[in-house]
């Protein structure tokens, strides 16, 4: 680390939590790829080897072609839109922002929802 005069190992740590908050995967690379290779070479094949579908989730996910498998939420540094694209064929949706982004989005491609957070408060998303 240049600024502090200091020789340290080059790691970067990624932590994956659970809706509550909780730890739910910990990934430590030793030379850092970057956020997206991370997440399409260790993080999104762990979730789908330990992501259970039920049979509910299979035939909503046959009934409507928007609805998807699970969600990952992630920081800038992983907006890629080829990422976006594998993921929506894989059905697994992604939240994440982009630093500079151009029009708004139509407004048809937006549900509103009633959801409830992990203390039982109930939102209108």
């Amino acid at each position: 680390m240049a600024r502090e005069r200091l020789c340290l190992r080059a790691t970067t740590d990624y932590w994956i939590n659970a809706m509550d908050g909780q730890p739910y995967l910990y990934v430590n690379k030793e030379v850092d790829p970057g956020l997206i290779a991370t997440l399409q070479k260790d993080v999104i094949p762990w979730l789908e080897a330990s992501a259970a579908k039920s049979p509910d989730q299979d035939k909503r996910l046959a009934a409507d072609a928007r609805a998807h498998w699970f969600t990952i939420v992630f920081d800038r540094e992983g907006y890629s839109p080829d990422l976006f694209e594998q993921r929506r064929q894989k059905r697994i949706a992604v939240l994440t922002c982009h630093k500079f982004p151009k029009q708004d989005w139509p407004s048809a491609e937006f549900t509103p929802h009633r959801a409830s957070n992990s203390a039982g408060a109930k939102r209108r998303a």
